[in-house]
């Protein structure tokens, strides 16, 4: 017992016994006033400590009525707790934190007498209270219900957190007002990029093929027509109600052949669609021949036409009609050139010097949707002759807006 209280110093007192009075008091100030219950002559305010045990030690601070324990102190080790709510005062005087007052078997006693008690375990018992959940690296938690948690798991670099239905999901970032774009050179399928409202799209079908010139004696002259171009639709849509489309690229269409049958027209080009919305059609081929005996400038093929939808439509150009009359100024004559389409030029006409026994194919269009070139044979004895130029195939371009 290291408790004291000092006598009144009344003068009757030996030095002795003034001394002894001194020295205990001095004994229980040192030692914070230390016994097994609250020295009777403590007041409001006052420190002390209580001895539970050879390994519990309390200190307290009474408040004039009850003793307010402010820490638990293990005096054969050292070691240092604070009170806890959760398990009580009386379970840390009696050592009962345990296994069955925590979750997961995070706390044990040993842990909190030697403060091991490790901030991954602490994590843990956390994210279990919160519904039993565990979480790997950028994941969210999240109200699924009311009172019901839920794991969204990471989501891809760049990313942004909206909602859908209510819930927070992923999704790529819009631009706000800005325009993207995809182009298609073949059939495939067009997706709804996130954010997005609207897009303008242009659609041409394929190029008609240049005709194509057999190879005759001197009796013979021949001049193949040029392709017609395809035509092209263009369109506003609304694609807030809309998730994808089926996108379709019409082929261009093959030049006639330097061999073969009488028959040596370039073939038509395919047409070419943006779902149901927007439809184009390809450009026919050029008029080729393989017999003649007089010079014989013969017709371009016919611009496509026939298709529907968008809100702006353009006729692709006719191929054009060999020269049949004589030589330009060059001196040179040629096949009649390919349609021009919306989005380049058509592929010009096989061209040689007139003076020349020859022969010369016909140049493929050079953009989408253009016609190719119809080509020329003069006076030549070769066992071939020359081929008209390929249509270019179509395309879909489609510019994506947002917000």
């Amino acid at each position: 017992m290291t408790q004291h209280n000092i006598k009144p110093i009344d003068g009757s007192d030996t030095g002795v016994e003034l001394r002894l009075n001194l020295d205990s008091f001095e004994d229980a100030q040192n030692t914070l006033h230390r016994g097994a219950t609250r020295p009777a002559y403590a007041q409001a305010g006052m420190a002390w400590v209580k001895e539970v045990s050879g390994t519990l030690w309390e200190l307290n601070i009474f408040d004039g009525t009850t003793d307010v324990v402010i820490a638990a102190i293990n005096p054969s080790t050292g070691a240092f707790s604070l009170p806890n709510d959760s398990v009580g005062n009386a379970a840390m005087q009696a050592n009962a934190v345990n296994t069955g007052n925590v979750l997961n078997e995070a706390i044990t006693n040993e842990k909190v007498a030697n403060q091991t008690l490790a901030s991954g375990k602490l994590a843990d018992l956390v994210l279990r209270s919160l519904g039993g959940l565990s979480v790997a690296t950028g994941d969210v938690i999240y109200g699924s219900a009311a009172n019901t948690l839920a794991r969204l798991a990471a989501g891809t670099n760049g990313h942004v957190l909206t909602l859908a239905a209510g819930l927070p999901v992923w999704a790529a970032a819009a631009t706000g007002g800005g325009v993207t774009q995809q182009t298609f050179y073949s059939s495939g399928t067009w997706n709804r990029p996130v954010g997005c409202t609207s897009i303008l799209v242009f659609v041409a079908g394929g190029g008609g093929g240049g005709g194509g010139a057999a190879a005759f004696d001197s009796s013979a002259i021949i001049l193949a027509g040029g392709g017609g171009a395809a035509e092209t639709g263009i369109g506003l849509i609304d694609v807030t109600g809309i998730a994808s489309q089926v996108v379709t690229i019409g082929a261009g269409g093959a030049g006639g052949p330097a061999t073969g049958g009488a028959d040596r027209s370039g073939s038509a080009g395919g047409s070419s669609s943006f779902g149901a919305g927007i439809t184009c059609g390809g450009g026919t081929g050029g008029a080729g021949i393989s017999i003649s005996s007089n010079r014989r400038g013969l017709l371009g093929g016919s611009g496509g036409s026939g298709g529907a939808g968008g809100n702006i439509r353009i006729a692709g150009q006719n191929g054009r009609q060999a020269n049949s009359i004589g030589a330009d100024l060059d001196g040179y004559i040629s096949g009649g050139d390919g349609g021009g389409s919306f989005f380049g030029s058509g592929g010009g006409g096989g061209r040689i010097d007139e003076a020349l026994d020859a022969s010369a194919s016909g140049q493929a269009g050079t953009g989408p949707g253009a016609g190719g070139g119809g080509a020329i044979s003069q006076n030549t004895n070769s066992a071939t002759g020359a081929a008209g130029g390929d249509g270019f195939p179509g395309i879909a371009f489609i510019l994506e807006f947002y917000g």
